[in-house]
């Protein structure tokens, strides 16, 4: 899945948020969505396929196009989850 995503996100420092970097969506459905993780959890072991089940906790900090909280938007931020873990375990 790395680089499925590519070039669609980027790390961001908000002021107003302490002990977290923040992710910035910068293109697509979501573009503009700025937020962070909080506690991930990868539940139980990998699927036949290899996939791993992942819980998360994130905190949406801007939100300039009014995106609701829905199934999608959770599956996406899983996805972009695990590309970042991979890409920063290479």
């Amino acid at each position: 899945m790395f680089n499925l995503l590519k070039n669609k996100w980027e790390y961001v420092i908000l002021p107003d948020v302490k002990d977290a970097v923040c992710v910035q969506i910068n293109k697509g459905t979501y573009k503009g969505l700025v937020y962070s993780y909080g506690k991930v959890q990868f539940a139980g072991p990998p699927t036949e396929e290899g996939k791993l089940n992942v819980r998360f906790e994130y905190t949406i900090h801007k939100n300039p196009k009014d995106i609701k909280e829905s199934p999608e938007l959770v599956n996406f931020l899983g996805d972009l989850l695990v590309e970042i873990i991979e890409r920063e375990n290479g």
